[in-house]
């Protein structure tokens, strides 16, 4: 206790000019200040600001599902896959009608393979959605492992949607006039 007030008693003593020596001599001892700052340079200039920002937090949003990320990821892909950014960009007619024998019959399919009708496109996304919801009942079936009659269904039905998607993809690709596999082989 004895330093501390010889320490108050000392400082008392010491003029202005000898606290500045002792602060630029304390500064010049750091290598850094030495060589950055000027000898001159106020040492109350350089402190850490007294105040602080206080910025609201922002609510949480909860996170959806994995499901319904799949199913949002789904419908896009489907969109994409069917022509959708095509639709929206050409002007495309919706539907066209041909006159065959004096009966209007409506044309569903454009028979040209760069080309296509709305409701063409929207055909195909239904069919793109009934084999991705076979692939997400199948996949749901691994989870059941262990209820094996609970995951069979899943899977037999998951595999009807595949093929029956699969069959009305080729049903539309062959109206639309286009045949992968050649009759004459």
């Amino acid at each position: 206790m004895s330093k501390t007030k010889t320490k108050m008693k000392d400082s008392e003593n010491i003029s202005s000019e000898e606290k500045e020596k002792f602060k630029m001599n304390r500064l010049a001892s750091k290598g850094f200040w030495n060589k950055t700052l000027n000898k001159f340079w106020p040492e109350r200039v350089l402190h850490k600001p007294a105040f602080r920002l206080e910025i609201g937090k922002l609510p949480d949003i909860p996170m959806p599902s994995r499901n319904v990320l799949f199913l949002v990821l789904m419908g896009f892909m489907g969109f994409i896959i069917a022509g959708g950014i095509y639709d929206m960009t050409r002007t495309t007619i919706p539907l066209s009608y041909s006159n065959i024998g004096g009966y209007i019959t409506p044309d569903f399919f454009w028979q040209d393979l760069h080309e296509q009708f709305i409701i063409e496109g929207i055909g195909f996304a239904i069919t793109i959605m009934i084999g991705f919801g076979g692939t997400y009942l199948i996949y749901h079936s691994t989870k059941h492992f262990y209820q094996p009659g609970y995951a069979y269904v899943f899977i037999i039905i998951g595999i009807v949607m595949l093929m029956i998607s699969f069959f009305l993809a080729e049903v539309m690709i062959q109206e639309k006039g286009v045949n992968f596999y050649s009759p004459e082989f």
